[in-house]
């Protein structure tokens, strides 16, 4: 919990000092009611390494359940508009 707390107060800091390293905070969907999850997608930007590793340590960590929440990388994987264009490219 303290390696989690120290990890939290460093982003923090870095985002206090270099307001340009969120590129996007948005959500991906709108909630249709209260008990649905609501994914949320965070890009930062590729500047800042250490931020960037920080937040990977901080993915699929069990304290976020304490919160109901949970916090993974993104994965490489297309959207299904982006897939779809793709295989209309290459007929």
């Amino acid at each position: 919990m303290q390696k989690m707390l120290e990890s939290l107060q460093q982003l923090v800091q870095k985002m206090d000092t270099d307001p340009d390293i969120i590129l996007k905070f948005h959500s991906m969907k709108i909630r249709q009611s209260t008990s649905e999850a609501v994914p949320w997608m965070l890009e930062v930007s590729l500047r800042q390494d250490e931020f960037h590793q920080t937040l990977r340590h901080l993915c699929h960590n069990s304290v976020w359940q304490l919160i109901c929440c949970r916090m993974r990388q993104h994965s490489m994987q297309q959207s299904k508009m982006a897939d779809q264009l793709q295989k209309a490219m290459e007929k």
